[in-house]
């Protein structure tokens, strides 16, 4: 919100520093004229410059930039175990060149709840997830500002039956449209009770994704869900709806390899059918493919979370930003 404080530049031996919330990928994507990736890969898991953002997002953003012409340097949620290479991309630029650090991730790192932590005032989806044997829960949410169409909660309702996977689904009012029980199908929750839930409230996300039951994320790939999910170790099933997600789901799918596609940014005009939902369900949870996506994901988190210990490589990060303000 760079206009709010606009005129702290005219403050003597004062600087300005920006917090960027988004994953340092989607400003390399919109910074380098040419993307080291297949032109087929990009133009399926891609957005073009400003296709996925509203006018009124357009006109904010713009605001912003207005105001960011003396900053002296650039704070990330990101690490550079995961974004160091775009991360120098952006350094060696005469134009972005200026002062980067990458000093998360943000987001609790002390997660991995046990079997054996139960209580009573925990909450209902902890309770249950402390029921399920372990990896075998895929979590499925998209935010707090995603909404579903009621054919499209319909197709992932389907699809999640007939997988035959435990689920843990965060179906929130927002997608609900009016009354939820009206857009699942006629005894839905009653035939996956027991193997699946459905939780139409706030739940605990950093809390589900490190329980030792979550095996895999359903997600729309906002970058603070990438960073929890990278964070614990859990593999995504990649669904970008807006903004700076489909730049986030590559960046996990392609580029890490933590992740799989579930709906590719050129059919986001479509319906994801129940078919699909159903394929990478099982993909990412009971297939040799998933399995080495999930084994990457659990060693990526475990040096996301080393990275923020004394001599991590985060933890080394917020020292040199420190150091450079006492400079």
């Amino acid at each position: 919100m760079s206009y709010v404080v606009q005129d702290v530049d005219s403050i003597p031996n004062a600087e300005i520093y920006i917090f960027r919330p988004l994953s340092v990928f989607y400003y390399f994507c919109f910074s380098s004229e040419k993307l080291p990736f297949e032109p087929d890969m990009i133009q399926r898991l891609l957005p073009t410059s400003g296709e996925n953002i509203s006018q009124e997002f357009k006109e904010f953003i713009k605001l912003q930039y207005t105001h960011q012409t003396k900053h002296s340097g650039n704070l990330y949620d990101s690490s550079r175990i995961i974004e160091g290479k775009f991360l120098e991309s952006l350094e060696r630029d005469e134009v972005n060149g200026k002062n980067h650090w990458a000093v998360g991730p943000f987001n609790p790192v002390e997660i991995h709840a046990g079997f054996s932590d139960v209580h009573n005032d925990r909450h209902i989806c902890l309770q249950w997830l402390d029921k399920q044997p372990e990896s075998s829960v895929i979590y499925v949410s998209f935010g707090t500002t995603t909404t579903f169409t009621d054919d499209q909660i319909t197709e992932l309702a389907v699809g999640l039956e007939r997988s035959e996977q435990r689920f843990l689904w965060v179906l929130r009012d927002a997608d609900e449209v009016e009354v939820s029980v009206r857009v699942l199908p006629e005894g839905f929750e009653e035939r996956v009770a027991g193997r699946g839930l459905v939780v139409r409230e706030w739940a605990p996300q950093s809390e589900i994704l490190g329980h030792l039951s979550t095996g895999g994320f359903v997600s729309h790939c906002g970058w603070n869900s990438c960073m929890e999910a990278m964070t614990a170790g859990v593999a995504v099933a990649a669904w970008p709806i807006h903004t700076d997600q489909p730049c986030n789901a590559f960046l996990l799918s392609i580029v890490l390899g933590v992740a799989v596609v579930m709906r590719e940014w050129l059919r986001r005009d479509e319906l994801l059918t129940s078919v699909m939902v159903e394929k990478v369900v099982r993909k990412l949870m009971d297939a040799p493919e998933g399995a080495t996506v999930r084994k990457r994901a659990a060693k990526l988190g475990g040096e996301l979370r080393r990275s923020m210990t004394d001599g991590g490589v985060s933890h080394g990060e917020l020292n040199s930003f420190i150091s450079y303000l006492r400079r």
